[in-house]
């Protein structure tokens, strides 16, 4: 049997590379120790579980151009509601219809802002009245329901956090931990021997780029020191009394 061409697979792989590029070359982009192995870790975890998350019979389309920048502040509406304009177009571009996500700020919280169940379910409630509208919408326009579906797929299955997780840089560790992680072990979220095992699997030389990546932290920091401190004044060092 021939394989799919995967572009499913190869759009999810670009973000998660990526993600990569950005740790390697983003000279803050990691903390201390214990950030390096969780971001190595969180990464490496996302490759391995991919395959659970991306669906055969979607593998090859269809694509949607995607406003990936929508947000309630791009939104202009008039005041009964109806939308008038959205801004901020320059971050469309064509996705796989799972990565084609429901907006998570339909309750008025970040992408990594749902800390606990009673969060998550606030959002489900919304969501599923959102779907129904969308669904509508479809059913009115096309005569068929094409992505209401997938998305409600996306949300039952966890893949809305998956993807999530490889498309948005400054949530990725805490909505893998939160939210994709339990769904194969719900102990390891908490266990700090994950990421000490795992993030090992990121890559060849793992730790040599976390030693790397904390020597550009420290330049890094040296260079704004420079920038922001006046030629008069003297640069203050220790711990602030």
């Amino acid at each position: 049997m021939d394989e799919p061409s995967q572009f499913t697979k190869k759009s999810t792989s670009i973000s998660s590379f990526t993600r990569d590029k950005k740790l390697l070359h983003q000279p803050n982009a990691i903390h201390d120790q214990d950030d390096g192995e969780r971001q190595l870790a969180a990464l490496a975890a996302l490759r391995a579980t991919m395959h659970h998350f991306v669906r055969p019979e979607l593998r090859d389309g269809p694509f949607y151009l995607t406003l990936t920048d929508v947000h309630q502040g791009n939104i202009f509406v008039d005041e009964d509601w109806n939308i008038q304009a959205v801004i901020d177009l320059e971050w469309a571009h064509s996705l796989p219809a799972e990565m084609q996500l429901p907006p998570y700020w339909l309750t008025s919280r970040a992408v990594d802002g749902f800390h606990d169940a009673k969060a998550t379910a606030e959002y489900e409630s919304a969501l599923d009245e959102y779907l129904e509208i969308y669904e509508a919408e479809e059913m009115r326009r096309f005569g068929e329901l094409r992505q209401g579906p997938v998305q409600r797929h996306v949300w039952r299955t966890g893949a809305f956090w998956y993807f999530a997780a490889v498309s948005v840089p400054k949530g990725m560790y805490n909505i893998f931990n939160r939210h994709v992680q339990p769904l194969f072990n719900e102990d390891h979220a908490d266990q700090g021997i994950f990421d000490e095992v795992f993030f090992w699997y990121w890559g060849l030389g793992a730790q040599s780029v976390i030693d790397a990546k904390l020597k550009d932290k420290e330049r890094y920091l040296d260079r704004v020191r420079e920038v922001f401190t006046a030629p008069d004044d003297p640069v203050e060092t220790g711990t602030p009394k």
